[in-house]
């Protein structure tokens, strides 16, 4: 018994050796396997296993070796996603890069991605550009994690980059993702349309500067298979920025991109930006808000339709400063879609105090409807309003003054009639303009109007003045004017019977003397007509006695009731008059 005892230990003993070199020579040969696939790479049939599924999912990367490394999983070395051969188009690049298997589908044999982790990235995009030099937008720091969701879905997290002076975090979801490779490989195909436009965006924002970095956040949500159903939210922060329009401070701006639908083909751009202060060449914007949203067809780069709104708390400029001034904007494309260079535009601006050089008012109020192309304001129809209330100037005071305007540019009839002689006129040539003007309640120590109104009209080379209508110490003068710019003619004729004693104050002090000797009970009725050429329109320093009064034809009438001339009474009296 006692031997057969001591058999049975000695088999155990044996067993447990076994057992433990054999444990030692598995642990052994795991960890040679393990440095074996670290140090050297995975074998063939993996890594083609593992590219494979890459493909599948709508990836594809190239890289110089496949190895695995602990609880890291499988390490990409040195990997490339984009065409090797081709100059255009967006390129990838990163020292290394994890893909993480789903252990389940490994436990049954199945290699499955679950995820893509990437560090030390960075990225180029070549825009190239016919007779220009090439540009290309490079980023660095990249470093992201995509995981692979069922049913063929990408989730974007903690996407992070440095380009152009910014730190940008972009997260979201891509559906239909196996597409993607296709779309992004493809997109140099397309790209050539909008490089001349993306390049000069991209131009613009190199010459922003910040104090501190600034960050920008994109929360996007996309469709592999239709690119036109992305949807995108952007905000970005920053405390001081200059720019080559001017220096902005505590600047917040989000941003919304929102895709067409069924009963809206166009897609959505919505924006939303704040300044606390906007320091620039031409002046200083106080606590701004700006609100705009931009309807954009996919068969026209032109906005459809553009509406805006933009809200100043104090503006200064070198023309002069307002308080609460609101501009409101609508532009709609017109005509036919591929017509895009033709827009209306609905202008609006208020301002509750508006002052200039030429003095302030109470309240102000523009509003304009402009047809104009895409690439120049210069409008091809316009239609204006412009009410000032409250006015106080220099001179004087008015209750109200009131402008209405109606320009057009008419298809050229022939070749252009101006030459340097007209001199500004020239500008106006090419438009047929009429407007309406009204005065209200005009105040001054010298003077004093009820109501003032004209009406008048260019139309190349004639300058009319018509329904002068002055309303004055409960009397009237009507008057007209006619100009050809081209031979610098004047003909005016006009008519009044008001009281020209009112009008000493603005008077020399000889023609006041001159004035006294004539009195009268009712004022004389006075109409005349007359003609003079004026003076070149080029010459600063005109000489109005020696050029102007040789041309000058006068004549007129003018009765009077019951008088007196130096004293001597007369019951009545009329006259006609001319001079030449």
């Amino acid at each position: 018994m006692a031997t057969a005892g001591r058999n049975f230990w000695k088999q155990c003993r044996r067993v447990v050796r076994w057992l433990r070199i054999s444990i030692l020579s598995l642990v052994f040969l795991t960890l040679c396997s393990l440095y074996y696939l670290n140090q050297v790479g995975l074998p063939d049939f993996v890594k083609a296993a593992v590219l494979d599924e890459l493909r599948t999912r709508g990836l594809d990367l190239k890289f110089t070796r496949l190895r695995l490394q602990g609880y890291r999983g499988i390490i990409a070395e040195n990997i490339r996603f984009g065409r090797v051969n081709e100059p255009e188009g967006p390129h990838f690049f990163a020292k290394e890069a994890s893909i993480r298997l789903n252990r389940n589908a490994l436990i049954k044999g199945e290699i499955q991605l679950k995820a893509l982790v990437i560090r030390e990235g960075e990225f180029d995009w070549p825009l190239i550009q016919s007779n220009q030099p090439p540009y290309l937008l490079k980023g660095n720091g990249l470093m992201t994690e995509v995981r692979f969701l069922p049913n063929d879905e990408w989730e974007l997290k903690q996407f992070e980059a440095l380009c152009l002076g910014a730190k940008i975090k972009l997260s979201g979801t891509l559906t239909n993702a196996s597409f993607a490779r296709s779309w992004i490989l493809g997109a140099q195909k397309n790209q050539s349309s909008h490089v001349p436009q993306i390049r000069e965006v991209l131009t613009t924002l190199e010459k922003c500067r910040f104090a501190s970095r600034p960050e920008i956040k994109i929360r996007a949500r996309a469709d592999g298979r239709d690119m036109r159903r992305l949807s995108a939210d952007l905000f970005l922060n920053s405390s001081t920025a200059t720019t080559p329009w001017g220096a902005v401070n505590d600047l917040l701006m989000t941003g919304r991109w929102l895709p067409s639908s069924e009963t809206d083909p166009a897609a959505s751009l919505r924006l939303f930006v704040k300044a606390g202060r906007v320091n620039a060449d031409w002046g200083e914007i106080k606590h701004a808000h700006f609100t705009g949203q931009f309807a954009l067809q996919p068969s026209n780069p032109a906005p459809a339709t553009v509406t805006a709104k933009l809200e100043v708390a104090n503006l200064q400029t070198q023309w002069g400063d307002g308080r609460n001034l609101q501009v409101s904007a609508l532009m709609k494309q017109t005509g036919p879609a591929d017509a895009s260079e033709r827009f209306d535009t609905e202008l609006a601006i208020v301002a509750e105090t508006l002052r200039a050089k030429w003095g302030r008012a109470e309240n102000a109020e523009l509003n304009a409807t402009v047809r104009h192309s895409l690439s120049s304001w210069s409008p091809q129809i316009a239609d204006g309003r412009l009410t000032l209330r409250g006015i106080e100037a220099e001179p004087g005071k008015a209750e109200q003054l009131q402008l209405k305007v109606h320009l057009v540019e008419p298809a050229p009839q022939g070749p252009r009639q101006s030459d340097a002689s007209w001199g500004g006129w020239a500008m106006l040539e090419p438009f047929q303009l009429s407007w309406q003007s009204e005065a209200i309640g005009i105040e001054s120590p010298k003077l004093q109007l009820q109501r003032i109104s004209c009406d008048g009209r260019w139309d190349s080379p004639a300058f009319e003045l018509s329904k002068l209508h002055v309303e004055l110490y409960e009397k009237q003068l009507d008057a007209e004017a006619k100009l050809d710019v081209a031979t610098r003619e004047l003909r005016c004729q006009g008519r009044f019977d008001f009281d020209v004693h009112q009008l000493e104050s603005l008077l020399s002090t000889n023609a006041q003397q001159e004035l006294r000797r004539y009195e009268w009970v009712t004022p004389p009725l006075v109409e005349a007509r007359a003609r003079a050429i004026l003076p070149p329109w080029t010459n600063r320093g005109a000489d109005w006695k020696g050029e102007v009064e040789p041309t000058l034809w006068l004549e007129g009438y003018f009765a009077a009731a019951a008088g007196a001339f130096r004293t001597v009474p007369v019951e009545s009296v009329h006259s006609h008059f001319s001079l030449s």
